[in-house]
């Protein structure tokens, strides 16, 4: 009965994130979709805000780290490892995803310029000259990976240490990171980047996949209460539109809905129906998230001269499903055989499951 559980709180994960792409998806998609309403020329710049669906990811990939690192704890080598697999998961997709969007704008004579690029496939953040705030990598959804890979980097620093500690020492350094922030002029660039308070939104999925880890089941109320919670702010705690998407207003205003959802889904036990197809569409869901904005281009480019006679649902029902389309297909024909076939020279770690005591099988 105990693993039945543990099995179906796994699949809300991936309920998770596949709603978190589906969302973050439709948002960006209807942006364009919005300029196609409007008559207007379609040249689609992403949203200062987009809110709790972002958010989402963050809350999610806390959790995810905290359960998939059982047998890393305390292990020797156990942060080259996660290090290694961590980096194959990400950056050869993100790099493919932005060369094509590349390839796609050029095809489309849009402007591109070749400093961003290499920032963007580097991770360099860089300030807009305009507005001397955090540029945008060229692939903009990818702004969310360089705080991925921040996490990645404080989580994994934490593995020599029992799961206990270690999900307490990563949790106060990414507190710290954001409190040094206050302190950091946007003219170091770099620090400032790194000290942004959208890594805390990190921490509540910490807590829950800490939960998930120790076997411990919120009371129904609590998770109903949550749930309730999360409804409201949804339709009532708005991100202001001025806020930067990595400040303190943003991270509270954006994690709370996401927090609330996660406490909602992820504290206890719940039946989820059809597991197979959600366990499908949570993996396809990076594959969606650094596809959207290309497919959305791609729309634009097919349909230049007739996108106004498609109307703007049209549109966005064809992107969309083309989104859903090239994501399942990168991910069954790219993501997943070039996935293990790079994790062979990832050397694996030996370890004990932190809470039984028994050897995890590799």
């Amino acid at each position: 009965m105990a693993e039945a559980q543990q099995s179906g709180r796994l699949v809300v994960i991936q309920v998770l994130r596949a709603l978190a792409a589906l969302a973050v998806a439709y948002e960006h998609l209807r942006g364009f979709a919005a300029s196609i309403a409007r008559n207007q020329h379609v040249s689609f710049a992403p949203p200062d805000a987009p809110g709790s669906r972002v958010a989402l990811f963050f809350v999610v990939s806390g959790c995810v780290m905290v359960i998939s690192s059982r047998r890393l704890y305390g292990q020797p080598h156990a942060r080259r490892q996660f290090w290694a697999r961590r980096l194959v998961r990400i950056l050869p997709f993100y790099w493919l995803a932005t060369l094509f969007m590349v390839s796609i704008l050029w095809l489309l004579h849009q402007p591109l310029d070749p400093n961003a690029l290499v920032h963007s496939l580097l991770f360099v953040p860089r300030l807009e000259a305009d507005t001397g705030q955090l540029a945008l990598p060229v692939l903009w959804p990818g702004w969310t990976l360089f705080y991925e890979l921040l996490f990645y980097c404080v989580f994994g620093l934490m593995l020599h240490l029992k799961r206990d500690r270690a999900v307490l020492a990563a949790g106060v350094a990414l507190c710290l990171l954001s409190v040094a922030g206050l302190y950091v002029s946007p003219a170091h660039t770099t620090v400032y980047a790194l000290t942004r308070p959208i890594v805390l939104l990190f921490v509540p999925g910490m807590v829950m996949g800490w939960l998930f880890a120790c076997g411990i089941h919120l009371p129904a109320w609590v998770r109903a209460a949550a749930a309730l919670g999360c409804v409201i702010a949804h339709l009532y705690w708005t991100v202001p539109p001025d806020a930067s998407r990595y400040g303190f207003v943003y991270t509270v205003s954006a994690g709370l809905p996401a927090a609330l959802l996660g406490v909602a889904l992820l504290g206890g036990p719940l039946r989820v129906p059809r597991p197979a197809l959600w366990n499908r569409l949570g993996d396809i869901s990076f594959s969606i998230y650094l596809f959207h904005v290309p497919i959305a281009w791609i729309g634009i480019g097919l349909f230049r001269g007739r996108v106004n006679d498609l109307g703007p649902w049209g549109y966005l029902a064809l992107t969309l499903i083309g989104t859903y389309v090239v994501g399942y297909c990168h991910f069954r024909y790219v993501e997943r055989p070039l996935t293990n076939w790079l994790k062979r020279f990832v050397p694996e770690t030996a370890g004990r499951d932190i809470a039984t005591g028994k050897p995890v099988p590799s």
